[in-house]
Formats: C-alpha cells, structure tokens, sequence
C-alpha cells in the first residue's frame, strides 16, 4: 500500500473534502429527523400554526438540497481521484513495461497476439499486490 500512496499526491484536496462533504452530508440527513419532530410537537400539537409547519418544512427541504449538493460533490471529488489514481498508475506501468514494446516481430512470434492483454492484465494484477 506504501507503493501506491505516491500516486495519490495530487489529490490531496480532493481526498479531504470528499469525505468532509459526506460528513456534511450525513450530518445534514441526521438534523431532517429532528426537524420533523418538531413540526409535529410545536406546530401540529402545539400553537405554531400553519405558518411554523410551513417555515420548518422549508427548512426540511433546503436541508435535503443541501444534502444531495454535499452526496454529488462526494462523488464527484471520488471519481475524479479513483481516475486519476488509475491514470497515474497505468502511465507510470506502461512506462516501466516499454521493454514489451520494443521486442522485435521475431521474438514475440511464438506468442499469440490474442494473449497480450491477459498478459498485461496479469502484470497490472501482480504490480497491485506489490
């Protein structure tokens, strides 16, 4: 794992806030609950009224917009470093595998070219476990 850490310094940023904007995230879906629960002890039960439930379920409503503003931002950070992850892993392989390409015809001729990508599969496989 130490190996594979190099590949994630450009992303720093992005491996901070994407989880701080699933934290936002759950934080945000865990106060919709006590929301709630309010409109129903203040404005239903008690003499908030109609204009208390009406404020309280706006404010229910922004938080889930809120919420699913912080789960896209997650995602959206988490993609983009898993792809520049691989990105930088498979450049780096492929820079370190240039021997394959330079052999020549003749010498990879007992070799079927159908066994070139199960090959190259195997070789990102065993540079993984490393």
């Amino acid at each position: 794992m130490r190996k594979l850490v190099r590949y994630l310094k450009n992303y720093k940023l992005n491996l901070t806030l994407g989880p701080l904007a699933k934290l936002t995230e759950a934080i945000f879906e865990l106060i919709v609950p006590l929301v709630m629960s309010d409109i129903i002890d203040n404005g239903i039960d008690g003499d908030g009224g109609l204009e208390y439930v009406l404020t309280h379920g706006a404010i229910m409503v922004a938080l889930g917009v809120l919420g699913l503003v912080c789960a896209l931002t997650c995602q959206y950070l988490a993609a983009k470093c898993s792809q520049g992850f691989g990105t930088e892993l498979r450049n780096d392989l492929s820079a370190t595998s240039t021997h394959c390409l330079s052999r020549s015809w003749t010498s990879s001729a007992p070799r079927p070219s159908s066994t070139a990508c199960p090959r190259t599969s195997i070789n990102c496989n065993i540079w993984s476990r490393c």
